[in-house]
């Protein structure tokens, strides 16, 4: 667990870019010792992961990506429902996608404003620049953001 004990001082809430290399990392790693091709993340999953809390750490991430990669298919791709149920009971984090369109969003309306505001755009964010590849010019355009201000917004959401 050489890996894990890189990131002891892993926080969450402070160091949420480090999330979405961590997923990809373990989640390669176990399909492989599973000898699995393919799992994929869910851009709406992934901005649910990046919302909760981690109080577990990397430990806990690596964890539910180990299980995720023994109980999956190859080539599946990961959706909320396919997650722990402990992931939905924290009250940090946003209700599942009850749509396997991912340009469908549910939201709970019994959060602060903020908390929904911050879900929403990480998730509008997150599906642009999955559907630019990764474009920062295209994903702003999408937006209807400059490209500095899309840079601006990822900082501000640790994307």
């Amino acid at each position: 667990m050489a890996f894990a004990q890189c990131f002891q001082g892993f926080g969450a809430r402070s160091r949420r870019d480090e999330i979405a290399p961590l997923i990809e990392r373990f989640l390669g790693r176990y399909a492989e010792e599973y000898g699995k091709r393919n799992i994929r993340m869910s851009d709406d999953t992934l901005a649910h992961l990046l919302l909760y809390a981690w109080p577990g750490n990397v430990r806990e991430l690596s964890s539910e990506m180990r299980r995720l990669a023994a109980f999956l298919e190859s080539g599946s791709v990961i959706q909320n429902r396919d997650l722990s149920a402990k992931f939905f009971e924290a009250r940090d984090t946003p209700p599942p996608v009850t749509s396997d369109d991912a340009r469908a969003l549910s939201v709970r309306v019994d959060r602060p404003l903020s908390e929904i505001a911050q879900h929403v755009e990480i998730a509008a964010l997150t599906y642009a620049l999955h559907a630019t590849n990764g474009r920062m010019d295209l994903a702003a355009r999408r937006l209807g953001l400059s490209r500095k201000g899309l840079h601006l917004k990822r900082l501000r959401l640790g994307l």
